[in-house]
C-alpha cells in the first residue's frame, strides 16, 4: 500500500511539473539555441541576489533535452568508480546505482534515471566502490597499464588534487558533448576549481553527495521564541544575518544545569558544533584560502586584513565557552545536545536533516552568517571530507561515448534525481516549515568551492580547521610557519599542469 501511495505522489508531482511547464510558454524547444537561452536564463536566476536573498526561481526543474546525438553503444558497460570511507561504516554511493525499485522516492528516481539512459543508448551502468586510500594507486596502475577499467571517477575532494597533479584525469573541456553552460553542471565548481583554464573535476546533477555535504545552521524554534528572538528568517532575507548578530543572540544564555561549576556537554550552551565551524564561518564571511590570478592559477590570499579579522571573530566566538561548545574539544555530541534542547543553534549539514527527522521540537534551517551587512551574498561551504566530483580518466579511448553518457546522465538527473532529492526528500520530508525551504534555496545557490582548501597547499587549511582543537590563537604565526611550503606546493602544481593538455 505504501508503495502505491508513493507512486501516486510521484505521479501527482509529475503532473504539476508538466502543468507548470506549459503554463510558462509551452513545451521546451528542440532548437539547441533555445535550449541554451533557457539554460542561461536559469543560471542567471540562480545567481541573482538582493541583500543576500535569492530571487524566485519559477520553474527550477523545467525539462529540456540535451543536444546529444542518437547513438547505440551495443551493450557497453559504463563503469563508475566511487569513493567511500570504510571506517565510517557507510558510503555515499546511493545516488549512482540502486539495485531495484523499492517505492522510496529518491531510490526510484536513481533507478529510473539509469534505466532511461541505459535504454536510450544501449548501455549498462555499473558501480565500483573503493576506499579513498586505494583509489589513487588503483587508478595510477590502470592508467600506466592502459587499462580502461573505469569510465567515470568520483574521488573525494580531500584526496583528489594528487590525482590531478599526477595526470590521471582528462581535461573535461575537451570531452565532446560536455556543456558546462547547461544547468545540470554546477558552474561554481567549474570556475572555482579550474586550473589554467583546464577543468579536471566538476560537479553535475548526477551526484547528490555534494549537496548533502553543504554546511548550514539549525535552530530550536521553541527556544528562539522563549528568548524573544526576532524572526530569524526575516533577518536572513534582509541581509542582516552576520557573525556579530549571531554572537549577540548567544550572549548571556549559558546555564550550568548540573551545578558542578563547569560548562560542558551536560549543560546548556547556546551553540553546539565540531571543528568544522572554523571553515564554515571563514567561508561564509567571504574568506578564501586561495583566489585565481589572470592566468587562472592559484594565489594564496589567506593573509589579508579581512581574512585576519574574520579569523579573529571566529576564534572569539569558538573559544568562549559561554557561547559555544565544540565536541572535538569537550567531548559529547553537539547534535544530541541540540535534539535535547541544550543548545539554541547547531552546526549542521544537509545530511544532518535525516538525523533530525525524529526531533520532537520544531527546528529551522539558516545559512551560515555573513561577515557584515554590506557583504553582497551569503556563502555556503561544502565539506571536502564528504563530497566528491566527477572526473574522466586520462586513458579513456572513446571520448565521444564518454561525453554522451556523462552529459545524458547529468541531464536526466536534473529532471529525476534532483527533484526527488531537493523538492521531495529534503524540502518535503525533512524540512519543518516553508521558510526553511526558502533558506535551502539560498544555501544551495551560494555553494563555495575553495581551490586553496581542496588543494590543501601546505596543509594550512587543515591547520585552520583544527586550530581550536589544537588550542592555537596566533593566526599570523601559524601562517608564517607554512608560507614557504604553501608557495612551494603552488609552484609544483603549476609546473605539473604545464605538462598536460
Amino acid at each position: 500500500m505504501k508503495r502505491y501511495l508513493t507512486l501516486f505522489i510521484v505521479f501527482i508531482i509529475t503532473v504539476v511539473f508538466t502543468a507548470m511547464l506549459f503554463a510558462c510558454g509551452g513545451a521546451p524547444s528542440d532548437n539547441p539555441e533555445a535550449r541554451n537561452d533557457a539554460a542561461e536564463q536559469e543560471s542567471g536566476q540562480e545567481a541573482e541576489q538582493v541583500s543576500g536573498q535569492e530571487t524566485e526561481e519559477p520553474d527550477r526543474f523545467q525539462r529540456f533535452e540535451p543536444d546529444l546525438p542518437a547513438m547505440d553503444f551495443d551493450g557497453y558497460e559504463f563503469n563508475v568508480l566511487h569513493w567511500f570511507v570504510g571506517l565510517w561504516g557507510f558510503d555515499k554511493c546511493e545516488d549512482i546505482v540502486v539495485e531495484e525499485l523499492n517505492g522510496e522516492v529518491f531510490n526510484d528516481a536513481v533507478f529510473n534515471r539509469n534505466k532511461a539512459v541505459e535504454e536510450k543508448y544501449n548501455i549498462k551502468i555499473n558501480l565500483v566502490r573503493m576506499d579513498i586510500g586505494d583509489i589513487i594507486n588503483n587508478v595510477r596502475r590502470m592508467v600506466s597499464a592502459g587499462d580502461e577499467a573505469y569510465d567515470l571517477i568520483y574521488q573525494r575532494m580531500h584526496e583528489v588534487m594528487g590525482m590531478v597533479t599526477s595526470g590521471m584525469f582528462y581535461n573535461l573541456n575537451y570531452v565532446p558533448h560536455v556543456n558546462f553552460d547547461m544547468p545540470w553542471w554546477d558552474k561554481r565548481s567549474v570556475e572555482g576549481l579550474s586550473l589554467g583554464g583546464k577543468v579536471y573535476l566538476a560537479a553535475s546533477d548526477i551526484s547528490t553527495s555534494g549537496q548533502a555535504a553543504i554546511a548550514c545552521l539549525v535552530f530550536n524554534k521553541q527556544l528562539a521564541e522563549d528568548y524573544s528572538f526576532e524572526n530569524l528568517y526575516d533577518v536572513v532575507l534582509r541581509g542582516d544575518w552576520t557573525i556579530d548578530y549571531m554572537t549577540e543572540l548567544c550572549r548571556n544564555k549559558a546555564r550550568d544545569l548540573n551545578g558542578d561549576g563547569e560548562l560542558d556537554y551536560n549543560d546548556f550552551i547556546p551553540f553546539g558544533t565540531n571543528d568544522f565551524l572554523t571553515t564554515m564561518l571563514f567561508h561564509s564571511a567571504g574568506g578564501r584560502f586561495a583566489e585565481k590570478d589572470e592566468n587562472d592559477f592559484p594565489v594564496y590570499t589567506f593573509l589579508s586584513e579581512r581574512s585576519i579579522d574574520i579569523c579573529g571573530k571566529v576564534l572569539e566566538f569558538m573559544y568562549n565557552q559561554e557561547l559555544c561548545i565544540n565536541n572535538d574539544v569537550s567531548g559529547g555530541d553537539f547534535m544530541i545536545m541540540f535534539e535535547n534542547g541544550q543548545t539554541i543553534f547547531s552546526f549542521a549539514q544537509m545530511a544532518s536533516m535525516r538525523e533530525l527527522r525524529e526531533m520532537e521540537t520544531d527546528f529551522g534551517i539558516l545559512p551560515a552568517p555573513k561577515y557584515n551587512e554590506s557583504q553582497e551574498s551569503y556563502y555556503s561551504t561544502i565539506s571536502i571530507h564528504q563530497a566528491g566530483l566527477a572526473s574522466v580518466p586520462v586513458n579513456a579511448s572513446d571520448l565521444d561515448r564518454t561525453g554522451v553518457i556523462l552529459e545524458a546522465l547529468s541531464a536526466e538527473s536534473r529532471w529525476t534525481v534532483q527533484p526527488a532529492y531537493y523538492e521531495i526528500s529534503l524540502k518535503g520530508k525533512f524540512v519543518r516549515d516553508e521558510e526553511s525551504a526558502d533558506m535551502l534555496d539560498i544555501i544551495f545557490n551560494t555553494r563555495v568551492y575553495d581551490l586553496g582548501e581542496v588543494a590543501m597547499f601546505g596543509q594550512f587549511s587543515a591547520d585552520w580547521l583544527r586550530i581550536v582543537s589544537n588550542k592555537q590563537r596566533d593566526i599570523v604565526s601559524m601562517y608564517e610557519r607554512k608560507e614557504r611550503q604553501i608557495q612551494s606546493d603552488i609552484d609544483r602544481l603549476i609546473t605539473a599542469l604545464e605538462k598536460f593538455d
